[in-house]
């Protein structure tokens, strides 16, 4: 019987083999059908915008830009609470709406579309290097009915044009190290994509410096300075990414700032997350459940928030709790590490992500042991990922705590999934990888 499926599958794989080309609009037009019919089936409520970052500072800033009045605030004042790429993005999507008369529902939902699929392309692409065409596309359309992903798609979110910066970049790195690692017009280029995926989203912001540690570790056979090469030409690339919004900050302001100003205001966010705030609304977050000594801390913290204006002052301020209050500062930590798998913003559908996430994440993860026991470059490839992984995890735990930071790394995960089905299943091509990439 195994004999017979073996053999129908072969035959399967051998009537149809289309062209690179049509492989990847075979991916984009599946991931969209799915997206449309997803939009359809979702409940009203989950439509409504739970994005509290978008309707304060992203939409006005946009639109201030739009306008012509530059990265200000409504009030007037400089916007580099967040780096400037998505309001540089949102920006462009109304001028087009308005120059198109489309609605701009309409444009920003067709924006999200091209997204979505775009990032599941690269999705494919990165699978296809490892397992082949057909679990490629199993990768990208696993990716693609991911509910966490797809529900990104209904809300205006930075997400979506990080994903396809992020992903593009990440693939472009991995075509470069199959090929040894000496393309340097590649390398650049990877670090351009990763770069402007900073200026979209501020939690990659040392994201390259792990790219930069991976590329040292993938790159064998080589010596120290002649490994300074590559990395030092990507990191370039992501140096002239970032550094005219540096310069114009610095040239407005007089400060030097890391991509923004909210790093501080974001970690005090986090470390109060069980406490409601009167800037959303008294009703946007719902009560969390935390020990009394925990909320103490948490109380503590917001009412000195205004002394905090530095990293050092947050430890300091947290340092002075675990005198008096050890177990209770510990308990915080544990929970914003846990609830950076499931948690949500305003405590609203942890219960169906938790459910959602016992389902997906031991496959994914095993998928993953199988990818290091295999080898060759699937074990290279899932070690960038757990590096990545690893990076994103403690990056969401050090701000506010939620699964929405974790969902973009998250989904390179479906990139290794192929390798959780047996290998009978995978065909020959997922067996041709038998070297790691050349140095």
């Amino acid at each position: 019987m195994s004999a017979i499926l073996r053999t129908s599958r072969q035959r399967i794989r051998d009537a149809w083999q289309p062209s690179p080309r049509l492989e990847l609009l075979l991916v984009f037009v599946l991931v969209t059908v799915v997206t449309l019919l997803f939009w359809v089936i979702l409940p009203a409520d989950v439509l409504r915008n739970q994005s509290a970052d978008y309707t304060r500072f992203y939409e006005p800033v946009a639109r201030n830009i739009a306008n012509g009045r530059g990265i200000t605030l409504t009030g007037g004042g400089l916007a580099t609470e967040y780096p400037p790429g998505f309001p540089l993005i949102l920006a462009g999507v109304f001028r087009l709406s308005a120059m198109l008369h489309v609605p701009e529902d309409l444009a920003l939902s067709i924006f999200a579309l091209l997204c979505f699929g775009a990032a599941a392309v690269f999705v494919f692409l990165l699978s296809r290097t490892i397992w082949g065409s057909h679990c490629g596309l199993v990768s990208a359309m696993a990716w693609a009915t991911y509910p966490l992903v797809l529900s990104l798609t209904r809300q205006p979110v930075s997400e979506l044009p990080f994903l396809v910066l992020f992903y593009g970049g990440l693939w472009a790195l991995w075509l470069t190290l199959k090929r040894g690692g000496r393309s340097l017009v590649w390398l650049f280029t990877v670090g351009l994509l990763m770069g402007l995926s900073m200026l979209v989203r501020p939690i990659a912001v040392a994201v390259s410096l792990v790219l930069a540690f991976a590329m040292y570790l993938q790159l064998r056979g080589s010596g120290f300075f002649k490994k300074l090469v590559p990395i030092s030409i990507l990191l370039v690339g992501t140096l002239i990414a970032v550094a005219p919004w540096e310069a114009w900050v610095l040239l407005r302001t007089g400060r030097v700032i890391t991509l923004s100003t909210n790093g501080v205001d974001s970690i005090l966010d986090g470390l109060t997350f069980a406490v409601r705030s009167e800037e959303y609304g008294t009703d946007y977050r719902r009560d969390f459940r935390v020990s009394q000594d925990a909320l103490a801390v948490m109380l503590s913290i917001r009412r000195h928030s205004s002394e905090i204006e530095s990293l050092s002052d947050v430890a300091s301020h947290l340092t002075s709790h675990v005198e008096g209050r050890p177990l209770a500062v510990a308990e915080i930590l544990a929970l914003k590490a846990i609830r950076s798998w499931y948690g949500t913003d305003s405590g609203r559908y942890e219960g169906w992500i938790l459910g959602i996430q016992a389902l997906y994440l031991p496959l994914l993860l095993w998928g993953c042991c199988r990818s290091i026991r295999a080898g060759g470059r699937a074990r290279d490839l899932t070690v960038i990922v757990l590096m990545l992984l690893a990076y994103c995890w403690v990056m969401t735990t050090l701000v506010l705590s939620i699964v929405r930071y974790m969902v973009p790394i998250l989904g390179l995960l479906f990139v290794l999934l192929p390798a959780a089905a047996p290998r009978s299943w995978r065909g020959t091509e997922s067996v041709t990888v038998g070297s790691g990439p050349s140095s």
